[in-house]
């Protein structure tokens, strides 16, 4: 009877060990979760930034060449008005008028 009840604390002992260990690797494959899933999070976080970025310093280049798109057709345009006025003798008023008859119509 002796040995049945030493046997039974023993196996009590060796269950209540395992269980421990059991609980210890959990709490240790939780904390390997936990900073993985915060790695992850920060790398994504880090793409993200990354492709903002991107697309802000495309949309800028884009703003850019429309802006200097912009600035070269004035430029042109400025540039045919001042032949047009030095080939012309007309004046310069009148010169304007056509321009602008041209644009919206007759008044």
């Amino acid at each position: 009877m002796k040995d049945v009840i030493f046997e039974i604390m023993s196996t009590e002992k060796v269950i209540e060990q395992e269980r421990t260990e059991l609980e210890n690797k959990l709490k240790q494959i939780k904390s390997e979760n936990l900073e993985t899933l915060k790695n992850r999070e920060q790398e994504l976080q880090q793409e993200l930034s990354n492709e903002l970025k991107a697309y802000e310093d495309k949309k800028q280049k884009l703003l850019d060449d429309c802006m200097k798109e912009s600035q070269r057709w004035k430029q042109e345009k400025s540039t045919q008005l001042a032949k047009s006025f030095e080939a012309n003798e007309e004046s310069v008023v009148d010169t304007l008028l056509k321009e602008v008859e041209t644009i919206y119509g007759h008044f």
